[in-house]
């Protein structure tokens, strides 16, 4: 009972000296996530811890590298730039270089852009004399001389020639003649202040004999084109062919039609000219679907001549260019059918 009273009495005067202290927890920094009840929740959990960790690392990349500063003057010192000429790969990787290397390596830039500069008028002569000596390396191999030592023996014979006394010229102009060996009379001729005379010169045997063959091919060529184009003409079966001249002429032409000979190439021609003629086409359409018996007969046509003739080699007489080939060569004879 005293007990009991002293502690009524205790509180309520407030007084705690024999109630023993609850400990109070320290506030939680971070609530526990439940574990995921799906697989879906689990996914979740670790994309948001991943996307955390990424968040720190990228703060960690951007933030700014420490200032270096000068260890005398305490002053911050100013970065070296990347050359333009690195990748940017290698431009990214830049600051990890040490600035003694940097330095090194963009003093080196410059200096190679300084002699680039330097040399450039010496680069520009050196180019500009193979280019001119290029087209007489053979020469120069057959003489078993170079380019260069050739150029200085001329340098040095122009310089003596201008400059030299009259002996110095007479003996250079001695050994050419002798090296060369023109001829004598046409020297004393020029000495005496005669002309010469133009003179043609002698044809090549070769180039004859190969543009005979050339002509003698073109004309066989033509004949034969003009043989198929007469063939072609007088057959039935291509009635159209009057009417349908100038289209087969720009599929040829065009290379939309093949042909292994002239007259496969005249017929593929044709038909598909034919599926470009409107009225044509209407025509062959409704004959397909004709009876065989109601067909209208076709007549054999009077083959006409073409004007101006194959065999004469072009309007008016005028040579033309010989085609390279069996697609050029009905192009050009169609062009002549139609007058063209």
């Amino acid at each position: 009972m005293e007990d009991s009273n002293i502690n009524g009495v205790e509180l309520e005067e407030g007084i705690t000296t024999n109630v023993p202290e609850v400990a109070q927890e320290a506030p939680a920094t971070e609530v526990e996530s439940p574990e995921p009840k799906t697989l879906r929740d689990a996914v979740m959990k670790a994309f948001e811890k991943t996307a955390d960790k990424e968040d720190v690392t990228a703060q960690a990349q951007n933030a700014e590298p420490a200032k270096e500063l000068d260890p005398i003057s305490g002053r911050e010192i100013e970065p070296i730039r990347a050359p333009s000429t690195m990748t940017p790969l290698l431009r990214e990787k830049w600051g990890t270089v040490p600035r003694e290397m940097q330095k090194f390596w963009v003093d080196r830039e410059r200096d190679m852009q300084v002699k680039l500069q330097e040399t450039a008028a010496q680069r520009k002569l050196a180019k500009d004399f193979h280019q001119a000596a290029e087209p007489y390396q053979d020469t120069f191999r057959q003489n078993g001389i170079n380019a260069v030592d050739h150029a200085k023996d001329l340098f040095s014979m122009s310089h003596q020639l201008h400059s030299g006394t009259g002996e110095q010229k007479a003996k250079i102009i001695h050994e050419l003649i002798t090296q060369f060996r023109p001829d004598i009379n046409t020297l004393t001729h020029l000495a005496s202040g005669g002309q010469l005379q133009a003179t043609q010169p002698a044809p090549n045997v070769d180039d004859l004999v190969r543009q005979r063959i050339e002509a003698r091919d073109a004309e066989q060529q033509q004949a034969t084109i003009q043989a198929s184009i007469d063939q072609f003409r007088a057959d039935p079966r291509y009635e159209f062919t009057d009417d349908l001249g100038e289209l087969m002429g720009k599929a040829i032409e065009a290379g939309f039609v093949k042909g292994d000979d002239f007259p496969t190439l005249f017929r593929n021609a044709y038909d598909f000219a034919a599926t470009q003629h409107p009225e044509i086409k209407q025509i062959l359409a409704t004959r397909a679907a004709m009876p065989v018996a109601q067909v209208p007969a076709k007549t054999a046509k009077a083959v006409q001549s073409v004007k101006p003739s194959l065999a004469s080699g072009g309007r008016g007489g005028q040579s033309q260019p010989r085609p390279k080939n069996l697609r050029e060569a009905a192009e050009l004879a169609w062009n002549k059918h139609s007058g063209e």
